[in-house]
This record gives C-alpha cells, sequence and structure tokens, in this order.
C-alpha cells in the first residue's frame, strides 16, 4: 500500500512538472508600450495575467505618450504597444502588424459642481466653459483640434499641459476638458470628476502594434492574446465605456 502511494506520488509529481513545463516552454522578455491614458486601467491587470498564464515571460510595460512609443517600436525599442489611431503609423514598414482592439468615445470631463445643460450636449453648449486641453504634441490633442475644425467650433483653451495629473487637478478647480473616460476612469469611479455625454463627440481607435520579425515571436504572440483578452474583459464588466472590435 505504501509503494503504491508513493507511486501515485511520483506521478503526480511528474505530472504537475509537465504543466508547469508547458507554459514554461515560451519564455524571455517582451517589452510592451502602453499610453499614459490607459496604464492606469490595464497594466497591473496584464502584468498579473501574464504571469500567471506564463511564468516564463519577463514582461517589462513602458508608460509614455503615443507618438513617443510610435517612436521606440519603430527603432525596435519595443517589441509592441498599445496605439491609437492609425496617423501615426505612415512611416511604419510594411512588416508592421496593426490590430484593432477597441473604439472608444470621448466625453465632456467636468467638476462635480459646474452645472451644464440638459441633455444631449451639443458643442455650441460648450463655447462659454474655459478647457485645458493636453499639449498638442499629444494624440488626444491632434484629435481633439481635428475634430473641432470640422465642426467649425472654437472653444476658450485656457491652458496646454503635458502632466495627466495637473490637467485632472485644474478640472477639480473648474476647467472642462474632452477625454476618453478610459484616462481618468478612477476619478469618476470615485465622484471626483464628472462625465457628461457630447452629440456629436470625437472617437478613437485603440491598436495593438507589433512587428513581424521578432526576436521572440512566442512570448509576443502571448502577451498580444493576454491583452486583447484583457481589454475585452474591461469592456464587457463595464470598467472601460468602448466598444471592443
Amino acid at each position: 500500500m505504501l509503494v503504491g502511494a508513493e507511486d501515485i506520488l511520483a506521478r503526480l509529481t511528474v505530472l504537475k512538472q509537465s504543466m508547469q513545463a508547458e507554459t514554461a516552454i515560451i519564455s524571455g522578455e517582451v517589452r510592451l508600450g502602453l499610453p499614459t491614458t490607459v496604464v492606469k486601467l490595464l497594466g497591473r491587470s496584464i502584468k498579473t495575467r501574464t504571469e500567471a498564464a506564463y511564468p516564463g515571460i519577463k514582461l517589462q510595460l513602458i508608460e509614455a505618450m503615443s507618438g513617443y512609443l510610435c517612436d521606440w517600436l519603430g527603432k525596435g525599442e519595443l517589441d509592441l504597444a498599445m496605439l491609437y489611431d492609425a496617423s501615426f503609423y505612415s512611416a511604419f514598414p510594411s512588416s508592421m502588424v496593426v490590430r484593432p482592439i477597441l473604439q472608444e468615445t470621448f466625453r465632456l470631463i467636468l467638476p462635480p459642481a459646474l452645472s451644464v445643460g440638459p441633455p444631449p450636449l451639443t458643442l455650441s453648449d460648450l463655447r462659454d466653459m474655459h478647457f485645458v486641453f493636453p499639449r498638442r504634441l499629444h494624440a488626444i490633442r491632434a484629435l481633439i483640434d481635428e475634430f473641432l475644425a470640422a465642426a467649425d467650433v472654437d472653444l476658450k483653451v485656457t491652458a496646454d499641459v503635458d502632466s495627466l495629473a495637473t490637467l485632472v487637478e485644474m478640472v477639480r478647480e473648474g476647467h472642462a476638458t474632452i477625454l476618453p473616460g478610459v484616462a481618468i476612469a478612477a476619478e469618476l469611479e470615485s465622484g471626483v470628476l464628472h462625465a457628461r455625454d457630447l452629440e456629436p463627440a470625437p472617437s478613437r481607435q485603440l491598436n495593438l502594434v507589433w512587428t513581424e520579425q521578432q526576436s521572440n515571436p512566442n512570448a509576443t504572440a502571448a502577451v498580444v492574446e493576454v491583452v486583447i483578452d484583457t481589454v475585452r474583459d474591461m469592456v464587457a464588466s463595464g470598467r472601460w465605456a468602448a466598444t471592443a472590435l
């Protein structure tokens, strides 16, 4: 009986080691670039899920504005990146893969005490507000400017800032801004800031971008799937107000 028990224990040990080996086969370093506006919502979940599913992968998360991520990806300093809007990708080689993962609509962001008209809000309702936006080098600002120009609307922009934290603080003090909700998800959930829908409103597409010429394609492909699954779960749960693609 003792020999039998030891044999079963040995078999279970071998089975456990085999299962661990299957996931450990995929290993190596993967450098993932995330825009500043999404890193707080996604970063920890992507890291945790990757470690659980692929313990052999060493995942590095690099946070920056989309313009910088685009540049680093083109230079081979990142293995893949989450990037908004295809206008950034014109200089990429044909070996670059662009995988759309979601579409999100911008919203009017206000301090709770700032009252506005009843819904639906239009751009003409915003003319008397004082706005703070990201600087013009930022992808969000480029999209907002393009949208307002197409609508032939001028808003009162009193400040351009680089820091998202500074922008949030200025909105808390009485300014307004237009952002995708994911950029300030924690502030919206806590009630520090308030969001209102606009009609019409700018929107943007989030993509995963990587090159086919990978030094470790299996590890990169594994992280791609983790990112896509994480984004879909965030959208399905309502934590990310967007449409999964």
